[in-house]
């Protein structure tokens, strides 16, 4: 008989002090999506707590889009995590090389 496994959760503080959560079903679907941000999963939470910037989505007030720029990641790149503040979740993760147009809702100095 195969023993069950309980799904896990992962909670992550923003640079706001807001606690968000990322469930490995969701995980899994990221990874799915966006299969070479698997390998920087350690960083999730240096870029939630020390990002670079912080935008506002312009579709939905409630989700802030996290950057942080390493120079490790592909020659150079951000590694972007979504939340939506309201629900206290992540919704999606990945690389980019581009910062969204948007209004800032904090930034590095």
């Amino acid at each position: 008989m195969l023993a069950y496994k309980a799904p896990m959760t992962k909670n992550y503080r923003t640079i706001f002090e807001e606690k968000v959560s990322l469930t490995d079903e969701k995980w899994n679907h990221v990874t799915h999506k966006h299969p070479e941000v698997k390998k920087f999963s350690n960083r999730i939470r240096e870029v939630l707590g020390l990002p670079d910037i912080v935008k506002i989505s312009k579709r939905d007030s409630g989700v802030h889009l996290y950057y942080k720029f390493y120079k490790d990641i592909f020659g150079g790149k951000f590694l972007l995590v979504i939340t939506n503040s309201e629900k206290k979740i992540i919704v999606t993760a990945f690389i980019t090389d581009k910062i969204k147009v948007g209004e800032v809702l904090w930034q590095k100095k």
